[in-house]
């Protein structure tokens, strides 16, 4: 009998190729995250900019005729749709194929976590009634998980939107005790704040784009409130007009606005820190005290036993 035809060598040949082929895996990870942070060191932002854009165009031409084919999972129902493009809208999502593909995703939610759990189900034996339930939960699951995320995605958008008003609101200030116009103020805000608060300096650039394209400034700014869904920018967005139709001082204004907004955030902030100690009974009694017992009474406890037992 030959060496490899031995049945141990061969396992241990097999599992040695299996961490060789793993080794090779990570050390091809690890390098290209090498040169990645070698070429952004090397490459200059915009340019990085203008190749992620490049990509990212790239990659939705090619998927635009899937996405096509794919449109019939968009419902008819005007009313929902509406809803969903208002949610998308919330979260950031504003190309014509959002709705698309996150119908789709619901769609494959539906269809792949079923599948997922009947290959490990069928593994053992489980009654085929418990069988069929648990994978129609699974599908009801895999119809809720998109909508859960996308409010997360809405909820931490409105979060971030809200906590980058207050300094927005300061360069606004600024920049208008400088000379400088509403108008002009709001794009170099959008660009001053670009790499700080990405989200809130988008809506600002589109705002500047749409006054621009002849938009009026009050119906821009109103539709920053129709995109976001922020109360905050509409009370901002309310605040402006009036000081612009009664003729006061806008820089005043805002800074008043932003002092309020600040100390609003700030009570918000106390309000949370307040509630902390009442959240955290719950894990300190679940996890924390029962090791704490363990290791400050098990010793003794188990002393005491064998005290017994003798």
């Amino acid at each position: 009998m030959s060496f490899f035809s031995n049945p141990m060598v061969s396992d241990e040949l097999e599992l040695l190729s299996v961490l060789l082929l793993l080794f090779a895996i990570g050390a091809g990870v690890l390098e290209r995250g090498r040169r990645e942070r070698i070429q952004r060191r090397l490459v200059p932002s915009a340019h990085r900019a203008r190749v992620r854009d490049s990509w990212s165009s790239g990659l939705w031409d090619q998927l635009s005729e899937v996405l096509e084919r794919v449109r019939f999972v968009v419902p008819g129902n005007s009313k929902e749709l509406e809803v969903t493009l208002q949610r998308l809208s919330f979260a950031g999502f504003r190309d014509s194929r959002a709705p698309i593909v996150y119908y789709a995703l619901r769609i494959a939610a539906v269809i792949l976590l079923p599948l997922i759990g009947l290959v490990f189900l069928l593994q053992s034996d489980i009654p085929q009634f418990k069988l069929i339930v648990f994978t129609l939960c699974l599908s009801g699951f895999g119809l809720i998980l998109p909508s859960y995320i996308l409010d997360k995605l809405v909820e931490r958008r409105q979060i971030a939107l809200k906590n980058a008003l207050p300094d927005a609101l300061d360069l606004l200030v600024v920049c208008a005790e400088s000379g400088l116009g509403l108008n002009l103020a709001l794009g170099r805000v959008g660009r001053e704040i670009e790499d700080v608060h990405p989200p809130l300096a988008q809506e600002l650039n589109q705002v500047t784009a749409e006054i621009l394209g002849g938009l009026d400034r009050e119906a821009a700014l109103y539709n920053m409130f129709l995109r976001t869904g922020v109360d905050a920018i509409k009370s901002l967005v309310l605040v402006i007009n009036q000081t612009i139709k009664l003729g006061t001082s806008i820089a005043d204004t805002l800074r008043l606005y932003a002092e309020e907004y600040r100390e609003s955030r700030m009570q918000a902030a106390e309000e949370s820190a307040a509630k902390m100690s009442t959240k955290m009974i719950f894990p300190l009694v679940i996890f924390f005290l029962p090791c704490f017992f363990i290791v400050s009474v098990g010793p003794s406890a188990i002393k005491m036993l064998q005290a017994f037992a003798q």
